[in-house]
């Protein structure tokens, strides 16, 4: 094993010094801030996946029996939110039946206010999504002992809103993500260093992958490309089949280890496995569009070509940054570093990228698109940020060039930052926004003609509006530019006879842009059956004419 670890180190594939305190220091600093203004900020409303979490807890604390009895999921986000739910069991004397009326009160009122429970969950996900940050950090290090490229990925990813809110919800993406991350972790240390150990570490992670939701165990994938890396580009390359064999004993040890994990996240595989087949084939129905599934209807793509688009737009547009020009900078700086690593470091791409790669080639070719099931590529995205940061800073370019690239990356992520202070401002101010005042405000400081749905129309009051601000509402949508809707007036247009829910718009970037008072919980654009606060979005006319049949 150690000759086998050694020529793979003499091929050049790197094992660094343990990672600086400097850096330490820096990633606790950020996951402290990240879980602080998540702290902050985990009342913000209502999420669809609440209901599901809340009733499997509700069904456990009535019956006494551990099971959550539904399986869209796998479990271990259930047992996640089963332990938050101590301090409120413990609040109530540990007696199971008033928690149970407690949640049954709060699921008839539909779970607003929150329970404690609920919130207790939330920060629970947070706590652990948020880990993340830490094998970003040390992925990015592993990859290029570089203190820079260490420190810039764990800040890229602690600053995309994607995550940031994805976190936050009960739902199980940015939970899997995490561990995902770390399965690739240990697969690329058991690359280097032959270990069993390591090995075991990747397949444990795996399995908690896969128990938090089921995409999660193609992390295994990594584990695959470090045994065939080991066996294959050693000393016991010479005799293959020998090398074929054991690669198959090493991935078989893996996969037992991971199923393994994922039954004991997922007891009900084993207790109620009618349940549990039930509720698989009914999510793979739904998400090969077959079946009723109203309420994602504006989710539905077309499989393939069509969904790959939007994916990457998604990522490449929205992933690293809410605006889309930082964005696409921060994309960019992802694919030079992506390249540069290709290019010096075959196996640590491999390892790297395997994982994201054959994620999204199952996901493509699903016709339902919800991007919260592609917050596992962020943090590899940011990974690929921080490396082309530091493939930047070592060019041998002009130093003007080299300060102007540099500051343009630390503008960028300024950027984020008063973005992400401004969106979790905008929740934790939330019950006091005024809607019609920042109506009015968008109104009079706009430069364009502007139309007003029936909704926003009433509680703006135009008559209170200066003359100047008058002359820019258009009498009818087709002469403006943009349309100010309310919620309101969005579910208006679905009841009309008709209308089909499919003709509502997703999964593209600004096409329901909030107002600036927000609230910003969510990225609306992506999410526009959200059933958050009220507020203002705005919208192009012609979109808005095609809702309302005016076209």
């Amino acid at each position: 094993m150690n000759s086998q670890a050694t020529s793979i180190a003499e091929r050049g594939a790197f094992d660094p010094l343990p990672l600086p305190r400097g850096v330490w220091a820096f990633m606790i600093a950020l996951y402290v801030i990240c879980l602080g203004s998540s702290f902050l900020t985990r009342d913000f409303g209502f999420c669809f996946d609440d209901k599901i979490h809340i009733g499997a807890l509700r069904a456990t604390f009535e019956s006494g029996v551990p099971l959550p009895r539904t399986y869209h999921y796998p479990s271990f986000g259930y047992l996640v939110s089963l332990f938050a739910s101590v301090p409120s069991w413990a609040a109530h004397g540990f007696d199971r039946a008033a928690v149970a009326a407690e949640l049954d009160a709060a699921l008839a009122a539909g779970l607003l206010p929150p329970p404690r429970v609920l919130l207790d969950a939330r920060m629970a996900f947070c706590a652990l999504s948020y880990l993340a940050l830490f094998w970003t950090g040390l992925l990015a290090w592993r990859l290029s002992a570089s203190r820079l490229a260490a420190c810039a990925a764990a800040l890229a990813l602690a600053l995309s809103f994607e995550f940031h809110y994805h976190s936050r919800i009960l739902a199980p993406d940015a939970l899997m993500a995490q561990f995902v991350l770390l399965s690739v972790l240990c697969a690329q240390r058991y690359a280097h260093s032959a270990r069993r150990r390591d090995l075991i570490g990747a397949a444990i992670a795996a399995g908690l992958a896969a128990g938090t939701k089921f995409p999660g165990a193609l992390a295994l994938i990594a584990v695959g490309v470090a045994a065939l890396a080991i066996e294959f580009c050693g000393p016991a390359a010479v005799n293959r089949v020998r090398s074929f064999w054991r690669t198959v004993r090493s991935c078989a040890l893996a996969l037992a280890v991971l199923l393994g994990v994922f039954l004991l996240t997922t007891p009900g595989v084993l207790f109620d496995f009618e349940l549990v087949a039930k509720d698989i084939a009914i999510e793979l129905r739904h998400y090969r569009g077959e079946g009723s599934a109203g309420s994602h209807a504006p989710y539905a793509v077309v499989a393939g070509l069509d969904h790959l688009q939007r994916l990457a737009v998604y990522v490449a547009g929205q992933g690293l940054s809410h605006w889309i020009p930082v964005a696409l900078f921060l994309f960019a700086l992802g694919a030079f570093g992506a390249v540069q690593l290709a290019r010096r470091d075959q196996l640590g791409a491999a390892l790297l990228f395997a994982v994201p790669a054959i994620y999204v080639s199952y996901f493509v070719y699903q016709r339902l698109m919800v991007v919260r099931n592609f917050e596992v590529l962020l943090p590899f995205l940011a990974i690929a940020a921080g490396l082309g940061l530091r493939e930047l800073a070592a060019l041998r370019v002009a130093r003007p060039i080299k300060i102007a690239t540099l500051l343009a990356v630390a503008l960028a992520f300024s950027w984020n930052t008063l973005f992400l202070v401004r969106a979790d401002a905008s929740v934790l101010d939330r019950k006091n926004l005024d809607t019609a005042a920042g109506l009015r405000s968008y109104v009079e400081s706009s430069r364009e003609t502007i139309f007003l749905a029936p909704r926003a129309r009433e509680l703006l009051e135009t008559g209170r509006l200066p003359a100047g601000s008058a002359r820019k509402l258009a009498a009818d949508p087709h002469d403006a530019r943009y349309v100010l809707v309310l919620q309101s007036d969005l579910a208006d247009l679905l009841a009309r006879p008709g209308f089909s829910k499919l003709d509502l718009r997703a999964n593209w970037p600004g096409i329901y842009e909030p107002l600036p008072q927000g609230p910003w919980e969510v990225n609306f654009s992506y999410y526009p059956t959200w059933r958050g606060d009220p507020r203002a979005l705005r919208i192009t006319s012609e979109y808005y004419c095609r809702l309302a049949g005016l076209n």
